[in-house]
């Protein structure tokens, strides 16, 4: 994928040239028509637009991919976009259409959609997906969500999720009668070529779509966890529905020794992805990194493993020595308890901004002068490294095995021995002192972060499903 389609407000673009061209709203309208025509009801559209004349050219486009995906068009004629918003609700369409670009030049227009809920399309995982819908590909996606929470169009909500600690983490499961059903539902009403799972081996949707569906599935494992005698108890009652498993995926070395230990069988190496152009460009945050220096993190504050408190610590042996430091603090957790574990003359030198948008997580990336990852363990590959390397921030992590293998041992970012604050602390240091090594390790970042593009990843996902598609066939439901 060489450009994006969607920006922040849809896609938008001089009228006739990429990507506001008659052949994009058509692909546009077979993609978004496919995604939105499950159910037995009659599936509608409705499209409005504002009065340039360009919309007259991309109308029909739209409406042709539409109604090849069998949906009922409603042409709503020249309306604010508000108005469209209300309409897609009140009407009970599936889906809304603007065709504007609301106060671009005239020589633009732009494609807006709407939900049921006449709620702009969510950002969320729109970037794995679109590279995917880039290469020709149809997208759909079930995932713990209650029923009123507002979801992408490729978004099926199979029920609510229940915490449960995994990997010294919290993870967000579905699993009972209720998920069962619904996963049933969308496989059937999918009519997918190749199941596309994650984390089978724990009681999850991946699990349940594995047990009740037949053909191409592909799994991928991003856990390291040591030998588990859970899963080695629990595996003769998991077997079944693992042994479905045609290809398989390990987002790094430490995960692919977990799917051999656990699970049997090889997987392919295929890293996380990021969206590089993404991270590359933004604005810092108001008044940072300011003139005292800043230090940055990203994570959950109340997971001791991604080490917030091992930061904490160093911030307070470097913060005695350079009194206009501060750390900034993007994650969720208790605020007030994470202070109060702060020594009272520091509190105002640390700013926790709490759970922060896709955009502003950019910003942040942008807003330090040195990233600290200093997480303890359970890491099989580093997703936040990734996203501070093609932000082009400096970093300092801990040593752990998939850390160095994301910083190409410490080529593309410092590494400092785990759980050692003083360290962590000298070595933040040793940066906040040196622009030089700083902009070094920042074009090292940049270049190194290339190959967890999401283009690059995502065709080597695609090798996989060509890979079972043939031998297969097609994704099924096993009769109950």
């Amino acid at each position: 994928m060489t450009r994006k389609l969607f920006g922040t407000d849809g896609i938008r673009g001089r009228a006739n040239s990429y990507p506001m061209t008659p052949e994009i709203a058509l692909k546009t309208g077979m993609a978004a028509g496919r995604i939105f025509t499950r159910g037995d009801h009659r599936h509608r559209v409705v499209i409005g637009k504002d009065t340039r004349l360009s919309g007259y050219m991309i109308e029909p486009a739209l409406v042709a991919g539409f109604i090849g995906a069998g949906m009922d068009v409603v042409l709503l004629g020249p309306l604010p976009t508000p108005a469209i918003a209300m309409l897609t609700r009140s009407l009970r369409a599936d889906l809304g259409v603007m065709i504007s670009a609301s106060h671009n030049p005239y020589e633009d227009n732009g494609i807006k959609l709407f939900g049921p809920d006449g709620y702009k399309l969510s950002d969320e995982r729109q970037n794995e997906i679109e590279a995917l819908i880039d290469e020709g590909h149809e997208v759909s996606v079930i995932s713990p969500a209650d029923d009123d929470t507002p979801l992408p169009p490729y978004v099926v909500g199979a029920g609510r999720a229940v915490p449960v600690p995994y990997n010294g983490s919290v993870a967000r499961l579905s699993f009972g009668f209720l998920s069962v059903s619904r996963v049933r539902r969308w496989l059937h009403q999918g009519g997918f070529d190749v199941l596309h799972v994650h984390e089978p081996g724990i009681p999850s949707l991946s699990l349940l779509a594995c047990w009740v569906a037949s053909g191409p599935i592909v799994a991928t494992v991003h856990t390291a966890i040591p030998r588990s005698r859970v899963l080695v108890v629990t595996y003769p009652v998991l077997r079944t529905a693992l042994e479905k498993i045609n290809g398989r995926i390990a987002v790094s070395e430490a995960a692919r020794t977990t799917f051999v230990e656990h699970l049997g069988g090889d997987a392919v190496l295929i890293p996380n992805g990021v969206p590089v152009k993404k991270f590359e460009k933004a604005d810092p945050l108001p008044g940072w990194p300011g003139p005292g220096g800043a230090l940055g993190f990203l994570g959950r504050m109340d997971e001791p493993r991604k080490g917030f408190t091992i930061l904490v610590r160093a911030f307070e042996m470097l913060a005695a020595q350079r009194p206009g430091l501060r750390l900034l603090v993007a994650g969720h957790g208790d605020a007030d308890e994470a202070l109060a574990r702060i020594p009272a003359e520091l509190r105002d030198r640390i700013v926790l901004l709490g759970q922060v948008s896709d955009a502003d997580k950019v910003r942040v990336y942008h807003s330090v002068d040195v990233f600290c990852a200093p997480n303890t363990g359970g890491e099989s590959f580093g997703i936040v490294l990734a996203e501070a390397m093609a932000a082009g921030a400096p970093i300092v992590a801990s040593d752990l095995d998939a850390f160095r293998q994301v910083l190409r041992r410490g080529q593309a970012g410092e590494l400092f021995p785990t759980g050692n604050a003083a360290e962590l602390a000298a070595a933040a240091g040793r940066l906040l002192d040196q622009p030089e090594r700083r902009a070094a390790l920042s074009a090292e970042a940049s270049a190194a972060v290339r190959i967890y593009d999401w283009p690059i990843v995502a065709r080597d996902v695609v090798r996989v499903y060509e890979a079972v598609v043939p031998a297969a066939g097609r994704v099924s439901v096993l009769p109950r």
